[in-house]
């Protein structure tokens, strides 16, 4: 037998061998939809604290402040400044009369999100 024939023996034994293995494997694992599929978020990434975004500690500190000082005062010092340092939201108001009255100003803690200070400054 030459070589050329000894390939192709072995190629059509292997091609034979491996069809009944190819079925018997594709019959064993389930095909899962795209849409079933659970795709499970890395919990490195996640932000689980109270309040991880400017906008949901804009709506807490707004409904606190004005709980405290009254949906008029609130509203205005409006727009409401916001700021992140070392895991403390500070929300303070701002004032459109320089130099009459104060503003309102919040601090809340964003992985627990515990008021830590509120008042009104003059």
């Amino acid at each position: 037998m030459s070589n050329r024939s000894s390939v192709f023996v072995v190629c059509l034994i292997g091609l034979i061998v491996s069809i009944p293995l190819y079925h018997f494997k594709s019959r064993s694992l389930r095909s899962i939809p795209f849409e079933e599929a659970s795709v499970k978020p890395n919990p490195l990434t996640i932000d689980t604290s109270a309040y991880p975004t400017i906008e949901s500690v804009l709506q807490r500190a707004e409904s606190e402040l004005k709980i405290m000082y009254g949906a008029k005062i609130v509203d205005s010092e409006k727009p409401l400044l916001v700021s992140l340092e070392n895991n403390i939201w500070t929300v303070v108001g701002s004032s459109k009369d320089a130099g009459k009255g104060g503003v309102s100003e919040i601090k809340i803690d964003k992985i627990t999100g515990k008021i830590i200070h509120i008042s009104h400054v003059k």
